[in-house]
């Protein structure tokens, strides 16, 4: 966002703040010194400034109708009938000069105040934008396409993993399409919000490319371990779930203290990834083999395996800008909701 780490509510940036001698208070207006680097301070200089925004947009269509209640004196004497329609006009004027209004009323802070705002709204945007451009987004749109153009029987004969088939040595290219083919409706969209779920953190942390290499990795290491451990080797498996239980691996292995919110009885409850996400497997599994479901329990273990297997070889990827900053407004968000 900017390379001054000190800012206050009422004077913007502080770029005359030393790190080493820092204030109880902010030198020039005495408000409170807030510390960009700390999640706290900047989830409430966010939360201040949509309130602020808030005012701002209702005194601008305040502003606006007053113009449009202007406008209605040369309009009604130029053309009567239209004053019927006043209200419509005055509408129209008010959402018209809205946003310019808005944007003169922001100008009119002092100028390192409007700095702030401004980087701290980009920054909001920017992280949205990256969040719903990457990896996971693709792939679960490009699972919902594949499923929604080809034909199921196409999908089965040409797509499906059957084990028996790549033993002897036939249908290679299955140990990766396999992952793109889907049952029914249920089936994918269970797992495009799987891979939301799981994958857009870990999009985050490491990358749209490294993303896409652990789901593609995940696919076909768990479509390997079906080829030599299923058990039957006749059947045959469709689904990417094997990348949904991979990215859950690599999420584990890079962010294990990172929480997530479960409700319980209606209530929020806040756990660390690496009590959830063990516990979601075993509970997956142990409730799909006791039922006695068709579904394949060798590629969600094994991709969950090749997703720890591959975080472990990541984790010294640097954290990119935008993972800090989708970290720091998580933990404020779940520490919010732990004080529910």
């Amino acid at each position: 966002m900017s390379d001054v780490r000190f800012a206050c509510s009422e004077c913007g940036f502080l770029p005359d703040i030393d790190p080493k001698s820092v204030p109880d208070a902010c030198p020039h207006c005495g408000d409170e010194l807030l510390d960009l680097e700390n999640g706290s301070d900047r989830h409430f200089l966010a939360d201040l400034f949509k309130q602020r925004a808030m005012t701002r947009g209702l005194k601008a269509l305040g502003i606006g109708f007053i113009i449009g209640l202007i406008a209605l004196i040369p309009i009604g004497m130029a053309v009567p009938e239209l004053l019927q329609a006043a209200d419509l006009i005055m509408g129209a004027v008010a959402m018209v000069t809205m946003a310019p209004v808005d944007r003169f009323l922001r100008r009119k802070q002092p100028p390192a105040v409007f700095e702030l705002e401004e980087a701290m709204t980009r920054e909001a945007i920017n992280l949205r934008n990256r969040m719903w451009t990457g990896a996971p987004v693709l792939v679960a749109a490009l699972i919902v396409l594949i499923f929604a153009v080809v034909p199921f029987e196409l999908m089965l004969d040409s797509m499906a993993l059957v084990p028996k088939r790549v033993q002897d040595g036939q249908g290679l290219g299955s140990l990766f399409a396999y992952g793109l083919a889907h049952g029914d409706w249920l089936h994918v969209l269970l797992n495009a919000v799987g891979i939301l779920a799981f994958g857009i953190a870990v999009d985050l942390r490491l990358g749209r490319m490294l993303t896409l290499f652990v789901v593609g990795a995940t696919v076909v290491g768990a479509g390997v371990g079906e080829v030599f451990l299923s058990t039957a080797p006749e059947t045959p498996i469709v689904g990417i779930s094997a990348a949904v239980y991979g990215l859950m691996g690599a999420s584990l292995v890079l962010m294990p203290r990172m929480k997530r919110a479960i409700f319980l009885a209606g209530m929020p409850v806040t756990v660390p990834q690496w009590v959830l996400l063990p516990l979601l497997v075993v509970i997956y599994t142990g409730l799909g083999w006791l039922a006695q479901v068709n579904v394949a329990h060798i590629a969600h273990l094994v991709g969950f395996g090749v997703g720890i297997a591959l975080a472990l070889g990541l984790r010294l990827v640097p954290e990119p800008a935008a993972f800090v900053v989708y970290k720091d407004k998580l933990e404020e968000t779940m520490a919010e909701l732990a004080r529910m």
